[in-house]
């Protein structure tokens, strides 16, 4: 891209304002509302104890158990704050379960996170 074709972009486009043609200023970003879990999701919480995790798949078609790996799942968990980590001793992760269902619409996976003393 060059000059010319900035130049045409911002004629087409009056909202957006350019002090050196060189480069596009950055907006400034919108301040968003906290997540509703951010609160109470601390990852780690005095007097909890350890969470225990498990993992429920109901599928149509059952997979073999190499197949059931929930490790994406569990990063998730722990990048939204809901676990303290993966590493031995912060959580109890119990064996995925399978069960099977008649129909794709009532596919779910449910996690379970309990915390015991």
């Amino acid at each position: 891209m060059d000059e010319s074709d900035l130049r045409n972009i911002l004629a087409r486009n009056p909202a957006i304002r350019v002090s050196d043609p060189g480069k596009i200023p950055a907006q400034e970003s919108e301040r968003r509302a906290p997540d509703a879990l951010a609160s109470v999701a601390t990852g780690e919480t005095p007097g909890m104890g350890v969470p225990r995790v498990c993992f429920k798949f109901y599928r149509t078609r059952l997979v073999d158990v190499d197949a059931l790996n929930p490790k994406d799942l569990l990063d998730g968990l722990i990048k939204a704050g809901l676990l303290p980590g993966d590493e031995v001793g912060k959580i109890i992760l119990s064996p995925p379960v399978q069960v099977k269902v008649a129909h794709r619409h009532q596919e779910e996976t449910v996690i379970t996170i309990r915390y015991h003393d």
